[in-house]
């Protein structure tokens, strides 16, 4: 298991399979993601916080945590961290 620094703590659980992941199983997972949720996973590879989001996509906070949760788990992950973490190009 590999630990991934988030801020003052560190997010456990991003397996050696998940770091793996390759891109065409990403791109798999992505299709099979609700056009919703193909645009918050975009969003959650950005910048912005859940508000940001929110009032980017017109929805509510909460509506933007239920579909990042759904992403999160199509993807195996727990967190926003962990995510980012897929799809980091490793240039070494």
């Amino acid at each position: 298991m590999h630990s991934i620094y988030e801020g003052r703590r560190y997010v456990y659980g991003a397996g050696e399979e998940i770091l793996k992941m390759t891109q065409r199983r990403r791109s798999e997972i992505a299709q099979s993601l609700r056009p919703s949720e193909r645009r918050t996973l975009d969003a959650l590879l950005g910048p912005h916080d859940a508000y940001q989001i929110a009032a980017d996509c017109g929805l509510s906070r909460l509506t933007v945590d239920n579909q990042s949760r759904r992403v999160y788990a199509a993807y195996g992950v727990h967190s926003r961290v962990a995510l980012m973490a897929l799809f980091v190009v490793r240039l070494d």
